[in-house]
């Protein structure tokens, strides 16, 4: 298995590690390095992040679609999301839990550059940008949601 992400819970006291391979979903209490709290075994995502409020959210791929889901609600779907690219490789929420940002394209190890910003309420792209020449790995919001920072393979 191997961890693909990590994230601290908006109080900082749940760690989140997901991963590909079997590892899935963990939530763990960083003070003690214990489990936290139950996750599914097979949370049904691409991604997981923790949300305004500290809700487990998940990245779900969905009948060839995408949706947020809430992974402590059963995975319930909080957000409809038609507009992502076939094959996402990184998502974060700004700090109002309104919009995601994200990387992905059309293929995992390819020189996709693609980098969009979704409204969760609306269930659309705001907008998509460009820039980078080459792999679009990660963004991220700043502390107060204005800006977007993105990193690619391209320095």
């Amino acid at each position: 298995p191997k961890v693909t992400r990590v994230g601290f819970s908006p109080d900082g006291r749940r760690l989140l590690s997901y991963g590909e391979g079997g590892a899935g979903g963990k939530v763990w209490d960083p003070a003690t390095g214990r489990p936290a709290e139950a996750t599914p075994a097979d949370p049904p995502c691409s991604l997981a992040l923790f949300g305004p409020g500290g809700h487990l959210w998940a990245v779900a791929g969905r009948d060839g679609g995408f949706a947020v889901t809430d992974a402590t609600d059963g995975g319930r779907v909080v957000a409809p999301l038609p507009d992502l690219a076939p094959v996402l490789r990184w998502a974060t929420l700004n700090p109002a839990g309104t919009r995601l940002a994200w990387t992905g394209g059309t293929r995992w190890h390819t020189g996709d550059n693609a980098v969009g910003v979704s409204d969760l309420a609306a269930g659309g792209a705001v907008r998509r940008l460009v820039g980078h020449t080459d792999l679009a790995i990660g963004v991220a919001f700043s502390p107060d949601g204005r800006r977007l920072a993105s990193a690619g393979m391209d320095h």
